[in-house]
């Protein structure tokens, strides 16, 4: 399997000075020599001219290029449930985060990130928010399959969640970020999500981290969205002024998958971690699952 992370545009902008016709090439050729020298793969997007300066002929150029990374190592062949059984059976893996491709069913594939680094790594990321452009006020149906970017925001699906989780005693670990760059851990010694027909109920225990615990407050509890409510709080769906799906209780001590705001606002419906920031916006969340060690 080869996984491809996608590192950025890269752009190279260079000046010519010509009396012939073969300027056009000679800029090819001097960007294209440029570009495999390099350690990146590579594809031509489009090129422009930026500046003519008809009296010197001297020609400005701007060519952008997509530019990509792989990461080489081969993985052996296999339908892996977890990126922690990655990890066993390719140990040339460790420290190498990104994109692979699991099978919590043993049939159905899903790209997820896995983190090959963190406390030796293994970890299945199933939620991640890093910036606004990704709508996490959802459908049960959306929450259940699952949706977004697993490189940027992402929530890996109810379902494979349960799968994941249902045999075997699974560790939990939830990394936070706050606007002014300070971070914080929580980690569950057992964690497990049900089934559709327990409405995705959240089972934990074990709490240790960094940042006081405030997931306990939603233990047992069903998961909730827009247009099913599973909560506790008779006559009112927490789902909708909090702007998400969540094991919501009476509503929560904790809303990773809140409305994203770009600054450390305290609205009830943002990315928040309670006993930690009381109120106050997230700037980046994981959370992330593999096996109990």
């Amino acid at each position: 399997m080869k996984s491809v992370i996608l590192i950025n545009w890269y752009v190279v902008l260079l000046s010519f000075s010509s009396n012939g016709d073969k300027v056009e090439q000679s800029i090819k050729d001097t960007l294209h020599e440029h570009l495999q020298s390099s350690i990146w793969s590579w594809k031509l997007i489009k090129s422009r001219l930026k500046t003519v300066y008809p009296v010197a002929f001297k020609v400005d150029v701007v060519s952008t290029y997509n530019v990509t990374k792989s990461l080489q190592s081969k993985i052996k062949d296999g339908k892996y449930k977890e990126c922690a059984a990655i990890l066993k059976k390719n140990p040339s893996q460790k420290g190498k985060d990104g994109v692979y491709t699991i099978y919590p069913d043993g049939k159905q594939k899903k790209k997820v990130y896995c983190d090959m680094t963190t406390e030796g790594g293994g970890w299945t990321i199933f939620q991640k928010r890093v910036d606004g452009t990704t709508n996490f006020y959802r459908t049960w149906n959306e929450y259940k399959a699952g949706f977004g970017d697993p490189v940027k925001n992402f929530w890996m699906g109810n379902d494979a969640l349960h799968l994941l989780t249902k045999k075997g005693k699974h560790e939990l670990r939830v990394d936070l970020q706050r606007f002014n760059g300070q971070k914080g851990f929580a980690k569950y010694s057992s964690f497990a999500v049900g089934d559709e027909r327990s409405k995705y109920k959240l089972s934990l225990s074990g709490y240790s981290g960094s940042i006081r615990d405030s997931l306990y407050f939603h233990n047992r509890m069903k998961f909730t969205t827009k247009d099913q409510d599973n909560d506790t709080k008779k006559g009112y769906n927490c789902a909708v002024p909090l702007e998400s799906g969540w094991w919501f209780k009476d509503c929560a001590m904790t809303n990773l998958n809140g409305h994203y705001v770009k600054a450390p606002l305290r609205k009830t419906e943002c990315i928040t971690w309670n006993n930690w920031i009381s109120g106050e916006a997230l700037k980046r969340t994981a959370m992330m699952t593999r096996p109990s060690k």
